[in-house]
């Protein structure tokens, strides 16, 4: 940076523009983010002050700028950052796959990490398939690794498992461990590393919950060993989420507070926000009533970080509210909120476990009578059994058992627990196949 800053004091600016870009690509592929962020900045005010009389000259130099700050700003801004998108935005108007076929990979790359929040996972699909057509296309291999991340994630937040778990495993079917430094260097994080951490959420709403935790634990083991840090924070993000799916509050407050580490040390706004909001959620699960209004916060500051999870935190918020003295209309409130997010963006992963928590409400308001709360009883239930979620159909009859007070009805009740409870593999923490075990205190 030092170079090209007196490069540019010298009146050279296309040097110093050249030294820019590669600074900023040498600090984002050692996961230094503000420094390569910073960087790319420079190069692009540069391109467009100084340079600005030769614009047609410096498309190359002026979209590797774009996309370079586009990349690293995604775990600083959040991948739903609208600023962010508007430079891969920006960026899009510059790329043409046959130029370049990596850039231009990369360009989608950034516009599909946003396109949840910005305009829906529907978009976020359309994306996802592009640049797979992209990669196969080119024929790198590198690049069809990314894509398979890709469409793996968005199967997954569409409630898609089946179709994830087939992306997940050809990225790592497909990747080789001299790898890592060429994918660090074109994406923020290894994505071979974070499809294992999604096929271990994807393995876990499917009712494995010991591979998941198997997997979970590799992914964790491997981005350790590699040191890489966006990675790291990434993983050790998700493995705190998963500990929400399956109830384990020490593991989330575990692994939280290593991702809160990595994003203070590292200064990654995103990962310290998630961070703080699901160990607040562990620690109302372990006794901290005063950690509710923290979710709270969260959930706001979320929205303008990455709305294509806010999702996600109000199910923290919601399951945090229940764990004291529940009022049923505030939590239909948060429910109805968060049920109508999601329909409009398209994350259908949690829509059944949503149902289940605005029948949860309308079933306690009218002490078990309310019409709607038991038809999205059914609905939730019909939704898991399409996605093959066991784990919420399972809370669904629990819940279904609890206002019953037909004989037949809870002897129907009984008999799916069992067929169900089959479908589970592993110990689901404390909602486990029991519903008589003691919770964890």
């Amino acid at each position: 940076g030092r170079v090209a800053l007196h490069l540019h004091q010298a009146g050279r600016y296309r040097e110093a523009v050249t030294h820019w870009l590669q600074a900023g690509e040498q600090a984002f592929a050692r996961g230094m983010l503000p420094e390569a962020a910073q960087h790319f900045q420079d190069a692009l005010d540069c391109l467009q002050n100084d340079l600005a009389d030769s614009a047609s000259l410096n498309e190359a130099d002026t979209l590797r700028a774009l996309s370079g700050l586009g990349s690293a700003s995604l775990a600083l801004m959040g991948y739903g950052s609208r600023t962010v998108h508007g430079l891969f935005e920006r960026a899009a108007e510059l790329s043409r796959p046959e130029r370049d076929p990596v850039e231009h990979f990369r360009v989608l790359w950034g516009l599909w990490h946003g396109a949840g929040s910005c305009q829906g996972f529907d978009e976020a699909a359309r994306l996802a398939h592009e640049a797979e057509m992209v990669a196969e296309r080119s024929g790198d291999r590198l690049l069809r690794i990314a894509a398979s991340y890709a469409q793996g994630n968005t199967c997954f937040w569409t409630g898609h498992f089946r179709q994830a778990m087939d992306h997940q495993t050809r990225a790592l079917e497909l990747y080789q461990p001299r790898d890592h430094a060429h994918l660090i260097a074109r994406h923020t994080e290894n994505p071979a590393i974070l499809s294992r951490a999604f096929f271990a959420w994807t393995l876990l709403f499917s009712g494995n919950h010991e591979r998941a935790w198997v997997e979970m634990d590799r992914a964790c083991q491997h981005a350790d060993q590699l040191d890489h840090r966006p990675t790291q924070a990434f993983v050790y993000s998700f493995r705190s989420a998963l500990g929400f799916f399956a109830d384990r509050p020490h593991e989330t407050l575990a692994a939280s507070r290593k991702a809160h580490d990595i994003a203070e040390a590292y200064d990654y706004p995103l990962w310290r926000t998630g961070a703080i909001a699901v160990s607040a959620w562990a620690r109302t699960r372990l006794g901290d009533d005063q950690a509710v209004d923290i979710i709270r916060e969260q959930v706001e500051i979320m929205r303008g970080v990455m709305d294509g999870v806010s999702t996600l935190f109000r199910l923290f918020l919601l399951d945090a509210i229940r764990r004291g003295a529940p009022d049923p209309q505030e939590c239909l409130t948060i429910a109805d909120a968060a049920l109508a997010s999601s329909l409009q963006r398209g994350d259908r992963c949690f829509q059944p476990t949503i149902r289940l928590q605005r029948a949860r409400s309308l079933l306690e308001l009218a002490h078990g009578a309310d019409p709607e709360g038991w038809q999205e009883l059914e609905r939730a239930r019909a939704d898991a059994r399409e996605q093959g979620n066991p784990n919420v159909e399972r809370l669904v009859l629990l819940e279904v058992e609890r206002h019953a007070r037909d004989p037949d009805w809870r002897q129907w009740v009984a008999r799916s627990l069992r067929q169900v409870d089959q479908c589970i593999i592993g110990n689901p923490g404390a909602e486990a196949l029991s519903h008589d075990l003691p919770r964890e205190a």
